[in-house]
């Protein structure tokens, strides 16, 4: 009996332990070894009091502030190592800013932050933490824009304000205090010119984003990474005494308490979702008349998507039954294309690898649409005469609207 006890008290610790941490997931520093151009994520110089914060029991633990204990895994510190990120138990991920253009950095393979963008569509919480590109230090987040679909802009300095929206969550009045207003930080501070479907959280005074939650994805997506770093003034050692330190630990709790987003469970023709605030269920991409329940029960074959209502202000599809979520990159489809030759002159390009009609579309680096098309495997050619000189967003996307990838296209 004694013997038996014990396994079941070993049972339900091990059960309240997964129930009260985090597990925190960041790159590691080490990608970008070069001094001057790196520490701006958890094992970085930048962030040393941002991660002490986190981890003072004081704050996050079982007697702290939130009672959920924080542990920080620094790990992706090779090439193709985010691949995968799917095999390991993550209850969150801290994306700080790299400086891709840089000699030094351990480049982020495109297979890599795909695997990243789908671990996020299909459930993971992620925070990133971005930058505006500048000429003295180089941040080009174009590699992740093309995918969570963002643009920045530099405004220096800038602040991160609650909109009224803002302010009725954890984030900006949670359990470590509210923040009326925070800074951000260096020379990559600005607002974001274009994103994707999002609920504002913050803007910068002027009527300009700062901070939102991306309702395809569930990230937390901020203008600045420096808010959470030195730079930003997070204060030194693991106190939290400023609006920058409460801004970041209740970004974690913000997260963490965040809903899941909407699965459906089939049993026969009975189709079902969970709690959510509303529902609308879909057939082969529209609304089906009425079936506004938790519940629906289908009459005939198609795909079944259920949109809903949720926690954060979002309206946020499932998973299609039996097939990926509108917006997530197909893996196996992405990988072949490529834009031969880049940079490009007025010659124009050819998009190879191509294998199914995809439309393209083309931004400049405001977010604005320059022009549209359709191509094929047999007609994969682009003039490019029309384009000015500078830097251009292509994006895919397949026959039924879905994003598949980004690529930048310079013109010269």
């Amino acid at each position: 009996m004694k013997s038996y006890l014990t396994l079941v008290f070993l049972f339900f610790s091990t059960i309240c332990f997964a129930q009260t941490n985090i597990n925190l997931h960041s790159i590691a520093d080490i990608r970008q070894p070069l001094p001057g151009d790196q520490g701006y994520t958890f094992d970085g110089a930048h962030m040393i009091d941002a991660r002490a914060k986190l981890l003072d029991t004081l704050n996050f633990g079982p007697s702290g502030t939130y009672p959920k204990t924080i542990t920080i895994v620094d790990g992706y510190a090779t090439s193709g190592s985010l691949e995968t990120i799917g095999d390991s138990a993550i209850d969150m991920f801290y994306y700080g800013l790299f400086n891709t253009a840089h000699a030094t950095i351990i480049a982020f393979t495109d297979a890599e932050l795909d695997s990243f963008y789908n671990w996020s569509v299909t459930g993971g919480k992620l925070i990133i933490g971005a930058g505006s590109s500048i000429p003295s230090f180089p941040f080009l987040p174009t590699f992740l824009n093309d995918r969570w679909d963002f643009s920045l802009a530099l405004l220096a300095p800038s602040l991160i304000i609650p909109t009224a929206t803002g302010q009725g969550t954890t984030l900006f009045n949670g359990p470590f205090g509210m923040v009326t207003q925070a800074n951000q930080g260096g020379g990559s501070q600005g607002y974001f010119v274009s994103h994707g479907d999002a609920v504002v959280l913050a803007d910068d005074g002027f009527g300009e984003t700062t901070l939102y939650i991306d309702c395809i994805t569930l990230d937390l997506i901020i203008a600045d990474g420096d808010a959470f770093t030195d730079l930003g003034l997070i204060s030194t050692g693991s106190a939290i005494t400023n609006d920058n330190d409460r801004l970041l630990a209740n970004a974690i709790v913000y997260m963490d308490s965040i809903q899941d987003p909407p699965v459906i469970t089939v049993v026969g023709n009975l189709l079902s979702t969970g709690v959510f605030s509303s529902y609308q269920w879909y057939q082969n991409g529209f609304p089906i008349t009425g079936a506004t329940s938790q519940t629906y029960t289908k009459t005939e074959e198609g795909e079944y998507i259920v949109k809903v209502g949720m926690d954060c202000g979002c309206t946020t599809p499932s998973l299609p039954v039996g097939e990926k979520p509108s917006g997530i990159i197909d893996l196996s489809y992405k990988p072949s294309i490529s834009i031969i030759p880049n940079p490009v002159n007025d010659e124009g390009v050819a998009f190879e690898g191509l294998i199914h009609p995809v439309k393209l579309s083309i931004f400049n680096m405001t977010g604005s649409l320059i022009d549209e098309t359709i191509l094929t495997s047999s007609s994969n050619h682009y003039k490019t005469d029309h384009l000015k000189t500078g830097i251009y967003l292509v994006k895919f996307f397949d026959e039924k609207g879905r994003f598949i990838v980004g690529r930048k296209l310079v013109k010269f």
